[in-house]
């Protein structure tokens, strides 16, 4: 991912003006637009949907109060008939013998057309007594069928005169074998003079495929549904007979018993259902409307559609005023990158007058400005620090001939004297290599292999004097002998190494010089060594600044094993070296500090590292640009 960021990141900053204006005012437009459609969706579907709900419990109440009504009726008439004297009395005598039974059924039939006759809807209507069928509406019930044993039964009997509805059932109970689901309302018959168990039960069985009638009146749509479910979960009338009987879905059963009255939205088929229910007083049994809301997705699909075509035309229209509006912007920056361009080829005569007063406009004439003083401080500064530096070398060259000529030929004599004829001739030719190098060879660049031998030339005359006051090594790698260095820039490094390092020593002394090359170091110099005390010391910003992350850098390191510095003389050189501080000693570490000042800027750096008693590690580093080649020899 965050490379992905990354990538983003640096494409963007790698644009033309003209496109990030473009891009930026596109990306306003879709972010403007989609928040502007985001709103105008959910606004859109909580109307909707607020209408939807409103029109559901419109339509469930509608519902509800016509089945209810129905209920009610039932109830009603079925507590009247369960109270009436004659009937009472032909149930609780109905054994006492066979003409009384056909008196007794007379009257049951009587009575129970008398009340029943106006309720619609009703299969069937019994009498019970003692788990038997005694009376028969329809003269086809077992008389073998024990209705005691049937837990639907049991369940619907009430211990009072109170009419109870028993949810679907088959009815099993008639000799033609055609059951259907069925729900019945069975109310006791008791005679209320007497306590103990009622004398019998009148029961009236009404078809679950008659009932869905009922809705019929309700005026639904076809994209509604509308349920009846008790309290088990069974459904008992639905607009599709193949359900009635069936379960309602067990994931809805808890949401529906979580309240008398509610409403909550269900997903199903790819598709999202509005679903309100409400309890009947009557039969405690649940009315559940569902309402699909494919209007909801057809606004939103058409809201969507209207929302992408705004999107393309406003970022058409963005991409064209940015366009518009980034030309004129980036016609002055383009005509000053050109100026710009010619400027850092030496072409002093492209400065002409920027147009316009705008932004663009003072920038140009600020560059105009810059560009003039910048020519005149480099002629008058840069070029004068360049002599300056080259007076500076001179006169270190100048310096180290005299002074040390007179010790060398002080030690060749000693030689001469002493009979050393071996060590005399390999000082004369080491003597004789470092004035080649010195007077001869006039080239300010050399390579390291040359600048090395230089140095083995030197440490080997200064060694000549006292073979066992120090030893010396010179490493460098096979891949940096070639590699292009500022002439004479390490032998500053030794020679301070020789005076302030050693300069206690009178035997055991030790100098190493290392050359390596390390490739893709930036603009960041190595870190100080984790132990003793360092400082470091970076040019500062120049002409010549901000180097690659691929330039190679080469890495030059004199050691050696003498007294070392405290923190407080650590601090004092470097001060000296920032040039806080004049430079009555140590001239020659300063030259090599400026003269890397003058070649590299802040690309370069020279470090100290010393801890008393262990020694001084000097370090410069400074880039060697790809493609620069090999020095000249």
């Amino acid at each position: 991912m965050r490379r992905v960021l990354d990538r983003i990141r640096t494409g963007y900053r790698d644009l033309l003006l003209k496109r990030k204006i473009a891009l930026a005012f596109s990306l306003m437009a879709v972010f403007l637009l989609v928040v502007q459609g985001t709103v105008i969706y959910n606004i859109s579907e909580r109307v909707i949907r607020n209408e939807m709900e409103s029109a559901a419990k419109q339509t469930i109440a509608q519902s509800s109060l016509n089945i209810d009504s129905y209920f009610q009726e039932i109830k009603t008439i079925i507590q009247l008939t369960a109270n009436n004297r004659t009937l009472i009395d032909s149930v609780e005598h109905y054994d006492s013998s066979y003409y009384d039974q056909i008196r007794y059924n007379e009257n049951l039939q009587n009575i129970l057309i008398q009340y029943t006759y106006m309720i619609p809807y009703v299969d069937n209507i019994l009498v019970i007594r003692q788990g038997r069928a005694i009376y028969d509406k329809n003269s086809s019930s077992r008389k073998d069928y024990d209705f005691d044993d049937k837990a639907w039964f049991a369940e619907g009997v009430s211990p009072l005169v109170k009419a109870s509805f028993v949810g679907p059932h088959r009815n099993d109970y008639y000799y033609d074998g055609m059951t259907t689901n069925v729900v019945s309302v069975i109310i006791p018959v008791r005679d209320p003079q007497k306590q103990g168990e009622p004398e019998g039960e009148i029961m009236i069985d009404i078809d679950l495929r008659k009932i869905t009638n009922l809705f019929g009146r309700i005026g639904l749509g076809d994209d509604q549904d509308i349920s009846i479910v008790d309290k088990g979960g069974r459904i008992i009338a639905n607009r599709d007979e193949r359900s009635i009987g069936g379960q309602y879905a067990a994931e809805q059963l808890s949401r529906l018993g979580a309240s008398e009255n509610g409403t909550y939205t269900v997903k199903g088929g790819g598709v999202s259902s509005l679903v309100v229910y409400s309890t009947s007083a009557v039969t405690g049994w649940k009315t559940v409307i569902s309402t699909k809301m494919t209007k909801i997705a057809q606004v939103a699909g058409d809201v969507r559609f209207t929302a992408l075509l705004t999107i393309a035309a406003a970022i058409l229209l963005a991409a064209a005023i940015s366009v518009f509006v980034s030309s004129q912007i980036t016609k002055g920056l383009i005509r000053l990158k050109k100026r710009m361009d010619a400027l850092s080829r030496g072409n002093e005569s492209a400065l002409a007058p920027a147009e316009g007063n705008d932004e663009v406009g003072m920038l140009g004439r600020h560059f105009d400005r810059m560009a003039q003083q910048l020519n005149q401080l480099i002629n008058e500064n840069y070029i004068a620090k360049i002599k300056q530096q080259e007076a500076e070398l001179s006169a270190l060259q100048a310096k180290i001939n005299p002074h040390f000529l007179n010790n060398t030929l002080q030690s060749l004599h000693a030689m001469a004297v002493l009979d050393r004829t071996r060590e005399l001739e390999t000082t004369i030719e080491s003597l004789g290599r470092l004035f080649d190098y010195v007077l001869y060879d006039s080239g300010d660049i050399v390579r390291v292999d040359d600048e090395l031998q230089y140095l083995a030339s030197y440490l080997q005359i200064q060694q000549s004097r006292n073979a066992k006051r120090f030893d010396y090594a010179i490493e460098a790698e096979a891949s940096v002998r070639r590699t292009p260095v500022p002439k004479l820039l390490v032998q500053p490094l030794v020679e301070n190494a020789l005076i302030h390092g050693l300069d206690a020593l009178r035997t055991g002394g030790y100098i190493r010089v290392e050359v390596e090359l390390e490739a893709g170091a930036g603009i960041e110099p190595e870190t100080a060594a984790e132990t003793g005390t360092a400082a470091e010391t970076r040019t500062p910003a120049g002409a010549r600044t901000g180097a690659a992350a691929d330039e190679e850098r080469i890495l030059i390191r004199v050691s050696d094993n003498g007294e070392g510095m405290s923190e407080e003389r650590l601090a004092w050189v470097t001060a000296m070296l920032e040039g806080e501080m004049p430079a009555a000693k140590s001239i020659g570490l300063r030259n090599v500090r400026d003269r890397l000042q003058l070649l590299h800027g802040d690309r370069a750096f020279l470090r100290i590292e010393s801890r008393p008693g262990e020694g001084t590690v000097l370090t410069i580093g400074f880039p060697i640009p790809a493609g620069s080649g090999n020095a000249n020899t």
